[in-house]
């Protein structure tokens, strides 16, 4: 009973040793950030993204984001991003708060996308 137990423990603890590494093959890594693209309708918002390796546990690509603010007051807003097919679906859901001439740090997430992501900005304040 107790060999059988250690066996099957063994066996779990390979599963997700293997399920969570990185792909050892061509994984379609960008290696460097796309251009700085301003915001539609709130030009002193800018945004760049990055696609990063393919999980293939999730069969999804890592897109990493940033945001920077040009205007010259604090800003408030939130954003979302979806595959590009998907864009009339996309919920500005997280938050994001950019002091005048800041960047954001690098958030990111898995997308079922390729090669484009759609990014939507929403709820745009600034602070006074």
């Amino acid at each position: 009973m107790k060999r059988a137990f250690l066996i099957i423990l063994v066996t779990v603890n390979c599963f997700f040793a293997i399920s969570f590494t990185k792909p050892a093959g061509n994984t379609a890594i960008q290696s460097d950030w796309g251009e700085w693209k301003a915001i539609p309708a709130y030009n002193g918002i800018l945004f760049r993204v990055k696609k990063g390796e393919y999980n293939q546990y999730a069969q999804k690509y890592y897109w990493y984001f940033q945001f920077k603010n040009q205007y010259t007051k604090e800003v408030t807003f939130n954003y979302g991003y979806t595959p590009i097919d998907q864009s009339y679906t996309c919920n500005p859901n997280h938050y994001k708060d950019l002091q005048a001439g800041e960047e954001s740090d690098v958030t990111g997430d898995l997308l079922a996308e390729n090669s484009r992501v759609y990014v939507c900005v929403g709820d745009v304040k600034w602070v006074p």
